[in-house]
């Protein structure tokens, strides 16, 4: 990486501004090469190579943004489906979910502005699908801002998309089985019967269309809603399923999260033991790849609290709510208070 004296750069930029042809082809390039990588890094998020590809990420974020708000303004729906995926991922990964919102927000209004006369059928249903995948997006970002009802709403206006008559013929199986997964995240706070029964469905899904590393995450919710319902044995089946794709995978962040949600269904079936062994390795994971504003949260204060170590318990949760503030996570505030409460 360069740097370039602030004057030498703001030069070069009036010259490229000076004529319009030389703007558009470099922010064109500019944009088309950040998609590819984020397309790239899409992948590599889900497997062995997950820490490097989310370091890359984040060094480059301000070229990303960049590249993402070139596409929305002028209108270029190929790069941002393209980056979509791999945008989404990182924001989530990263729990930056306010940023996620809005770059889904921004991008499925962009889509909704009046398609140009020339717009073939197929450049129609790809407008269509791009609209309803940022709509997915932007709901399941919204359920951790504590915008519940109106990620609800923005589901109900993804599948009427894909519904409609742009689509027809088209294998929309992947649009569904997001929003199927979404919908289990938004109903698993109070109606959780029925949040099993869309992660069952995302899951059949993502069954039939071997997607992987789609399937473990659908299978850990299974899990892990099973396991507030009470039906420990399916629960802990579903999550063992789900760890053995993601070990597979090499996806260090998925075998951490449903090494958590084994630990909880460990405590709740008196296995204290277990559960703090469990808690124990998946904080492990996550500080080796410094993605520490998930440890408190995936259950180890918890465990500590079942295993009457309060004094443990109370320092990690502390910690944790005080990063969660800094992030803006209203839901996981509360989920850290109630813990306080009880302690």
């Amino acid at each position: 990486r360069y740097d370039v004296h602030e004057l030498l750069r703001q030069y070069a930029d009036e010259k490229l501004s000076a004529t319009l042809d030389g703007e558009v082809q470099a922010g064109d390039r500019h944009c088309d090469y950040y998609a590819a990588a984020l397309e790239r890094w899409g992948e590599q998020f889900k497997g062995a190579r997950q820490q490097m590809a989310l370091a890359e990420a984040s060094a480059e974020n301000d070229n990303v943004r960049a590249a993402w708000q070139w596409a929305v303004e002028n209108g270029q729906v190929a790069p941002i489906d393209q980056a979509l995926d791999g945008l989404c991922l990182f924001h989530d990964e990263r729990s930056r979910y306010q940023e996620g919102e809005a770059a889904c927000r921004a991008a499925a209004e962009m889509a909704t502005l009046p398609p140009s006369s020339d717009e073939t059928a197929a450049g129609a249903a790809k407008r269509v699908r791009l609209r309803a995948k940022t709509l997915t997006w932007q709901g399941y970002f919204g359920w951790f801002l504590g915008r519940t009802e109106q990620g609800h709403q923005l589901l109900d206006q993804a599948l009427t998309l894909l519904d409609g008559p742009e689509l027809v013929g088209q294998d929309i199986r992947p649009e569904k089985a997001a929003i199927f997964y979404a919908s289990g995240i938004l109903a698993s706070d109070v109606h959780r019967e029925k949040a099993e029964g869309w992660f069952e469905k995302s899951l059949t899904l993502y069954r039939a269309l071997d997607d992987r590393w789609r399937m473990a995450r659908a299978l850990e919710q299974v899990g892990f809603t099973a396991w507030y319902l009470g039906a420990y044995d399916r629960a802990r089946r579903r999550c063992e399923e789900a760890l053995v794709i993601q070990r597979e995978l090499g996806d260090r962040s998925g075998t951490a999260s449903s090494l958590g949600t084994l630990s909880q269904i460990a405590h709740s079936t008196g296995e204290c033991a277990d559960s703090v062994r469990l808690a124990r390795e998946a904080q492990d994971l996550y500080e080796e790849m410094n993605e520490w504003v998930h440890v408190a949260n995936k259950g180890l204060g918890a465990a500590y609290f079942w295993s009457g170590e309060f004094g443990e318990s109370l320092t990690l949760i502390e910690e944790s709510r005080a990063r969660f503030a800094e992030l803006g996570s209203r839901r996981a505030i509360v989920t850290i208070s109630m813990q306080l409460s009880w302690l």
